[in-house]
């Protein structure tokens, strides 16, 4: 699933407030399976041999990083935030399983000072079907609404992507619309979701 980076109209001196309340969010968080921290660079190593495997773009119109260094100086850089003047905050996590010490994909969502998030995930293939991506983007959606303030959460999918459309039919997300696209030099149609706080399970 791809976060939707589109830019939004924002009503001037609230985003230094969403600033301040992200930056006091916890760093690390768990769920019954999982393990959930602040992305940071030192995970690129840890992390390369899931995200470099290309069975996960391709719904999505990223490549794979082709080494560990770039790897690193991409999450070097979702580290630093949102380039000044953007009006978006960045949230990004890393996830591995509390039962042993492997790191199995990211979590990530795009804030703007509107209250509308949105979000995205990447599991690892291997980890595919036993329920960690809904677990994982449960954990968010919460955390989102909760500790963030978020007031709206927003999601865009590839309509041939089942299993991330169907993840967001589970929690409690409304299908908006179609958007055609390009993806990968071919033509492609995104579904857009949305799920508002007063809809959350």
């Amino acid at each position: 699933m791809n976060t939707d980076a589109r830019r939004e109209r924002f009503a001037p001196g609230r985003e230094r407030r969403l600033t301040y309340v992200v930056r006091r969010m916890p760093l690390h968080a768990e769920t019954e399976r999982l393990k959930i921290e602040a992305l940071r660079a030192r995970h690129a190593p840890l992390l390369f041999p899931v995200i470099a495997d290309p069975r996960l773009y391709t719904y999505v119109p990223e490549r794979p990083p082709k080494t560990v260094a770039a790897l690193v100086q991409r999450y070097a850089e979702l580290n630093r935030g949102a380039p000044v003047g953007s009006s978006e905050t960045w949230l990004n996590w890393v996830v591995r399983l509390r039962s042993e010490p492997v790191w199995i994909g990211t979590l990530q969502a795009t804030v703007f000072p509107t209250r509308i998030a949105y979000i995205g995930y990447v599991v690892s293939a291997m980890y595919w079907s036993r329920g960690f991506a809904t677990e994982g983007c449960n954990w968010l959606v919460r955390h989102l609404f909760d500790q963030v303030g978020a007031s709206e959460i927003r999601a865009s999918v590839d309509t041939r992507n089942e299993a991330s459309w169907r993840l967001l039919d589970r929690l409690g997300f409304v299908r908006k619309g179609e958007h055609p696209l390009e993806l990968h030099g071919r033509p492609a149609v995104d579904y857009h979701y949305s799920l508002s706080r007063r809809r959350a399970p």
